[in-house]
């Protein structure tokens, strides 16, 4: 477990090739049956959704204080699932593209000039910005500096909590000076902003903002209660708060690394702004090599190690029978078969030009009935502020190879790719 937390992706392909497709390993869970074998994922991503349950811990129903699509299962996650869904499809999801250009077009004009930074933190501001406007509906300079603020010191103070965040016999407050008493004062002030914006966006004109549609939402016991509304927005936060930003964050990396890609990446906006305008949203998602820079970036640089499940029902994987009980994993090692993608470990967005992956072979966003809700908006958002980035005079501040780390949520480089904006700079040679 703590080469594991040294370096995951590292460590996780030593023990594929020691082991074969279908291992078993041990975590703070218990037992996890984890496999890159596309058709013992395939299983799991088509069993039916009352055979798998969420993996999450239990623990983590007092993080959020209310509803959470990463702790339902069966019906209820159902239910949630369809509430939740409308924005993230469709014309709703595409006016959210304007709100998007123009956070990273105000981001990058803040920038600091022949000065090193590191762009994950960039990055986030963003992904923090689009975050605030598309679900709170907070678009205004001074409510957004106080919802980011907050959110800030909220997430901190859960990373700083440490094993108490998993196990709650550690959540003791020490008279208030220990961590988790930190992080229940910094919950506490992002719940009051929440609770007065419901309260007061309940008196006015509905948006087109995920805040509105959940206050207009209907269940067969009526509106949601405000603490479940504030529990729903809390996890769709933490869900696209530091994982958009870290591939962004990859893919920038993978293109400085490669300049034969950036070029052609370049020439591709270059040409689509000629035609369709060089802010035109929906031109943009549709160019055929920004989509092969993000699915190669999401391949090579996989958020996490394991799409993880509880099994609710007995259930055969890889000709194990495996009980009730059973935490079971699709591994994102599939994304480095050589017999699926040859030289895996290269940066190669060509090979998504012409490969067309299955849902059980590429798995970035998870698969089945829990795949991740937010996987078209932050694909959007991840296409329209790379498109921004791109035309930056970036380079990378140092030549060595960057290797995945344990983030908080997800696998983040190393150092954040430290870079630094330099006008007379050019990317890097290929190594």
């Amino acid at each position: 477990m703590l080469q594991a937390v040294r370096d995951p992706l590292g460590r996780s392909l030593e023990l594929a090739r020691r082991y074969g497709d279908t291992l078993t390993l041990p975590t703070l869970q218990g037992p996890l049956v984890l496999t890159s074998d596309p058709e013992a994922i395939k299983t799991l991503f088509t069993a039916p959704p009352e055979a798998l349950g969420p993996s999450a811990f239990d623990g983590l129903r007092d993080l959020f204080s209310g509803q959470s699509l990463l702790l339902m299962g069966g019906a209820e996650h159902r239910t949630a699932r369809r509430l939740l869904g409308p924005p993230f499809h469709g014309p709703r999801m595409r006016a959210y593209g304007p709100l998007i250009q123009a956070a990273a077009q105000r981001h990058l004009r803040a920038w600091p000039t022949g000065r090193r930074f590191a762009l994950q933190q960039k990055m986030q501001d963003i992904s923090l910005d689009v975050i605030i406007g598309s679900l709170f509906g907070v678009t205004d300079d001074a409510g957004v500096q106080r919802f980011r603020d907050a959110l800030l010191a909220w997430f901190a103070a859960l990373n700083q909590a440490g094993l108490a965040v998993l196990f709650r016999a550690l959540r003791r407050p020490f008279g208030g000076l220990g961590p988790w008493a930190a992080y229940l004062r910094r919950r506490d002030q992002l719940f009051g902003l929440l609770q007065a914006l419901i309260d007061t966006r309940r008196q006015g004109a509905p948006g087109d903002d995920i805040l509105s549609l959940l206050l207009a939402a209907r269940t067969e016991d009526g509106p949601l209660a405000d603490v479940d509304i504030m529990g729903h927005l809390i996890t769709l936060t933490v869900a696209g708060m530091e994982t958009t930003a870290i591939l962004l964050s990859w893919a920038a990396y993978g293109l400085l690394r490669h300049p034969a890609a950036l070029a052609r990446l370049r020439a591709e906006l270059a040409a689509a702004a000629s035609t369709a305008g060089p802010t035109d949203p929906e031109a943009l998602a549709r160019l055929p090599y920004l989509d092969a820079v993000l699915n190669e970036t999401l391949r090579r640089w996989p958020g996490t190690i394991a799409v993880t499940r509880r099994l609710h029902q007995p259930l055969r994987v890889a000709g194990h029978d495996l009980p009730a009980g059973t935490l079971v994993g699709a591994s994102t090692l599939v994304h480095f078969r050589p017999d699926l993608y040859p030289d895996p470990l290269a940066f190669s967005p060509e090979r998504f030009l012409t490969l067309t992956p299955t849902p059980f072979t590429f798995l970035p966003f998870g698969g089945g009935a829990r795949r991740c809700i937010g996987a078209a908006l932050a694909t959007l958002e991840a296409k329209l502020v790379l498109a921004e980035v791109v035309a930056a005079p970036l380079r990378l501040a140092a030549d060595r190879p960057l290797r995945p780390v344990l983030r908080a949520l997800a696998l983040g480089p190393a150092g954040g790719v430290p870079v630094v904006l330099d006008p007379t700079s050019s990317p890097l040679t290929q190594s």
